[in-house]
């Protein structure tokens, strides 16, 4: 009995674990999109609320594969408004 509670929990923190590293890999690529897009204005954006990412900054909203595809979309915006406004960065 408590050897099968044991493995529960071990298993538990590794599906945990498994968990934190995706979400962490998804802000990761954001992250470096963001730098790569936005230089200079990419900490503004990966702080910044939005309606497109629920009023979550962007590194935060990011989880998974449909969230990092959302904040890349709010991305595109920030950049098209970033040159429509021709400010450098």
């Amino acid at each position: 009995m408590a050897k099968e509670i044991l493995h529960q929990i071990e298993r538990q923190r590794h599906t945990e674990f498994e968990h934190a590293a995706e979400i962490q890999r998804h802000r990761d690529r954001l992250t470096r999109d963001a730098q790569t897009r936005l230089r200079s204005a990419a900490h503004s954006f990966l702080r910044d609320r939005s309606e497109d990412t629920d009023n979550l900054p962007p590194i935060i909203y990011c989880k998974d594969e449909k969230t990092y595809r959302v904040a890349l979309k709010a991305l595109g915006k920030w950049e098209l408004f970033l040159k429509a406004q021709a400010i450098p960065f």
